[in-house]
């Protein structure tokens, strides 16, 4: 048919295209490699596989594990590796002065600046770089095949300004920490330094994937400016089928266990407020209007704030009464292959020794989860982006929201929901500067019943 020929042209044009770029990294990789000399390495990393020896690093007591294995390919002339050069290429560059030109034409370095020299690594298609300020790992600049990753997000292809540790997984912001504090108490203060994992966060359609990266420094100044190559060894990473996932074993009746939590929301909003980030729509001021919408709540509620003792906060000791007594029951369905929905109720689950009474289930939210902004939650402080967060190597049943300023756009906060069969973990940072030690948080959600069938009919349509 007409629409398989035009497809079979498409591919067959894409297929020319990469062949064009490739052809052109090597012949550009070929004259590089002939310009810049080959500079010493240290021994922790080797040249080539007979030079493999296992001597301590500066790092070596980093959580940072070495990548260079007895297996490398040599694919220049030079014996060096891809990212060898580029490093070599940078030394040379840092090293080069000016002022001190050779006046003899034989013995005459071609002068390439560090400008000159990322703004053709940033052309790249093919490769993820990203240069950051290392002070507050905010992106300054990246190539092309980088943008590419965050196109289809709110934050479009062009991420310059926004953090990047608001783009890996909650648990790898620390490791972006750790980097950047080594450097300023290692002694040698240039390169070469040893890669590290992360998860980056990539946008694909209405979902977020996380990829495996390795963060491979080319260059990295303490305080100053760091270039990563991101180096993706895995599979194509795409987007899971949400019409085929069975939802019911996450789904259910859900209460918050302070024993297996460190925080609570009350101090994750008093952390955000000491760090500058208010917000007109605090968790408490979303879920009270909702709970006590009914006669039964509202006077239960009545009651715990008219015999609080006149030296406490009644809003906090209304706030902890409900952590303690509150059901939040959570479906998860799906509307699309490429997009699911969430729905959250709320009541009053007492214990037997207080009655054992249930109040009427109260509609928190509705939300169709494709990364537009959630309105409930949203005001003129915060925009708040939720994404379902999809990693092959966990479980698939992942939610994240970006908390923007509206004004710029910058993401200044990130929270995750990881869904499991025992319930939800609830983690997240706050912080205003990448450099202080944040305020970390998790939040355990125990599922102690199933999915309550009455409340299907509230599926959006």
């Amino acid at each position: 048919t007409s629409m398989a020929c035009l497809q079979r042209l498409r591919r067959e044009q894409q297929r020319r295209c990469k062949a064009e770029e490739r052809a052109t990294s090597r012949s550009l990789l070929a004259l590089l490699d002939n310009l810049v000399p080959s500079s010493s390495v240290p021994p922790c990393f080797p040249r080539h596989s007979h030079d493999f020896i296992p001597t301590p690093c500066p790092f070596s007591h980093s959580p940072f594990l070495h990548s260079t294995t007895s297996k490398r390919k040599h694919a220049l002339v030079s014996g060096r590796t891809k990212e060898q050069l580029l490093q070599d290429a940078v030394s040379l560059v840092r090293t080069l002065r000016p002022k001190k030109r050779s006046k003899t034409q034989g013995n005459h370095l071609h002068q390439v600046s560090g400008h000159d020299l990322l703004a053709a690594l940033l052309t790249s298609r093919m490769e993820r770089y990203v240069a950051v300020d290392l002070s507050s790992w905010t992106i300054t600049d990246m190539s092309n095949r980088l943008s590419m990753d965050w196109q289809d997000s709110v934050f479009c292809s062009n991420m310059v300004g926004q953090s990047l540790l608001h783009f890996v997984t909650v648990h790898d912001m620390d490791t972006l920490r750790y980097f950047a504090r080594q450097l300023d108490t290692c002694e040698r203060a240039t390169g070469p330094f040893p890669p590290f994992r992360a998860g980056l966060r990539a946008f694909r359609k209405s979902n977020v994937v996380v990829l495996n990266v390795e963060f491979v420094p080319l260059y990295a100044k303490s305080g100053g400016k760091g270039i990563f190559l991101l180096r993706h060894q895995g599979h194509h990473a795409g987007e899971p089928n949400w019409l085929q996932c069975n939802f019911k074993d996450v789904s259910g009746e859900l209460f918050f266990r302070e024993e297996m939590s460190t925080a609570s929301m009350w101090h994750v909003q008093n952390a955000l407020e000491l760090c500058g980030l208010k917000s007109s729509k605090t968790f408490f001021s979303w879920l009270y209007p909702s709970i006590s919408s009914t006669e039964t709540s509202k006077t239960i509620l009545d009651l715990t704030a008219r015999a609080t003792h006149s030296g406490l906060n009644v809003k906090k000791v209304v706030f902890d009464f409900l952590m303690r007594h509150m059901g939040l029951h959570v479906m998860l369905d799906a509307s699309s292959p490429s997009e699911a929905n969430i729905h959250l109720h709320v009541r009053l689950h007492m214990p037997k020794w207080m009655g054992g009474i249930k109040t009427p289930w109260v509609n928190l939210l509705s939300h169709r989860v494709n990364g537009r902004p959630v309105v409930k939650l949203s005001d003129e402080y915060q925009d708040i982006y939720v994404f379902t967060e999809w990693n092959d190597e966990n479980s698939p049943y992942n939610l994240i929201a970006f908390f923007c300023a509206p004004s710029t756009g910058i993401c200044y906060h990130t929270r995750t929901w990881s869904f499991g069969m025992n319930g939800i973990l609830h983690e997240g940072q706050v912080f205003k500067c990448a450099s202080e030690e944040p305020f970390r948080y998790r939040i355990f959600l125990q599922k102690r019943y199933e999915l309550d069938i009455t409340l299907l009919p509230h599926l959006i349509d």
